[in-house]
């Protein structure tokens, strides 16, 4: 798969390695623009379906390389309704404002059988609709619970402090709007 990586130190404790995947990851994957920052056992997996903000994200993680919290990373193109991803192989899976997308929502069923795929057993799900939010969000979270997904939570940003503490973790303050919400669910079943 071609994933990137920096030397460990010596003596570093041994984690167990976690696979995040970002599907929209754009031109601002949550590692740079977010206050969660990757660790070291982490490996961040960013899709996008604009090849041009593929290019550049692989560019500034290349660059962030020489930061402490970007050490493994792939970036491709794609809607990620089909990945290479072996099954129950990713830990956390975020869905940044696919929903909602014009180009993504015809796909969206698939891309949510795709996450139930890769996504390992206890494994979490984020759907962050901030740009392009999704009008029907209940409809999602039926979806993803008659697919063998519990919800965890589902904030809005009228919810005020809660939801900016939530997705301040993955997104600038500024790239949310009024209508923006946050679901987290936990994968059950296969």
């Amino acid at each position: 798969m071609g994933i990137e990586s920096v030397n460990e130190k010596e003596g570093d404790e041994k984690e167990p390695e976690k696979i995040i995947v970002e599907i929209g990851c754009g031109e601002s994957p949550f590692p740079l623009v977010g206050k969660r920052k990757l660790k070291k056992n982490e490996t961040y997996i960013g899709i996008d379906i604009d090849s041009k903000n593929v290019k550049n994200t692989r560019i500034i993680l290349e660059e962030c390389k020489k930061l402490t919290y970007v050490n493994k990373f792939k970036v491709f193109e794609g809607m990620g309704e089909k990945t290479e991803l072996p099954e129950n192989y990713v830990d956390e899976i975020i869905l940044t404002n696919v929903a909602g997308y014009r180009d993504t929502a015809l796909k969206f069923g698939g891309i949510a059988k795709e996450t139930k795929r890769i996504l390992k057993i206890g494994g979490l799900v984020y759907i962050i609709e901030t740009n392009t939010p999704y009008e029907k969000p209940k409809e999602l979270i039926k979806f993803f619970e008659n697919n063998g997904f519990v919800l965890q939570y589902f904030i809005k940003a009228e919810d005020g402090e809660s939801f900016k503490k939530e997705i301040e973790k993955y997104m600038l303050e500024s790239m949310i709007a009024n209508d923006s919400y946050l679901i987290k669910f936990i994968k059950v079943v296969e």
